[in-house]
């Protein structure tokens, strides 16, 4: 089980300046089992918690950043998605769009992801999804 103190849990100026620099390297090390663990821990842990991983996503291991993060933006709270957008923006525009197919819902949102010719887009209709799927 992955302990969730990769997340140094210094002062947010130190923490920005230079502890995220341990998290990166921590997280770097996960292997397969650690990211399906961090895909599920990520929703139990403290607002910073979450918004330091979603600061910290989208540099390594793209593609299951990008699932994390698209998943962070969809269900968290709206710091936490701002921080997610933030790192889905610094993403690499096809492989966002191919891992955001994967992880739709049906055919049509797919085909609607494909069309896509930026982050933003990707964003919107994701966050259309989601405020649909939070309402039921």
């Amino acid at each position: 089980m992955i302990d969730p103190g990769f997340i140094d849990g210094h002062s947010v100026d130190y923490w920005y300046d230079h502890g995220f620099e341990f998290s990166v390297r921590k997280l770097k090390k996960f292997d397969d089992y650690e990211w399906q663990e961090l895909s599920v821990l990520w929703s139990s842990q403290s607002m910073e918690w979450q918004e330091r991983l979603a600061y910290i996503l989208g540099d390594g291991a793209v593609e299951r950043e990008a699932s994390l993060l698209i998943n962070m933006f969809c269900l968290a709270d709206k710091q936490v998605t701002l921080g997610a957008a933030e790192s889905l923006r610094d993403m690499d525009l096809k492989v966002l769009k191919q891992v955001a197919q994967s992880l739709a819902s049906d055919h049509d949102l797919s085909i609607e992801l494909a069309k896509c010719e930026s982050t933003n887009e990707v964003l919107k209709i994701f966050a259309r999804t989601a405020s649909f799927n939070k309402k039921r």
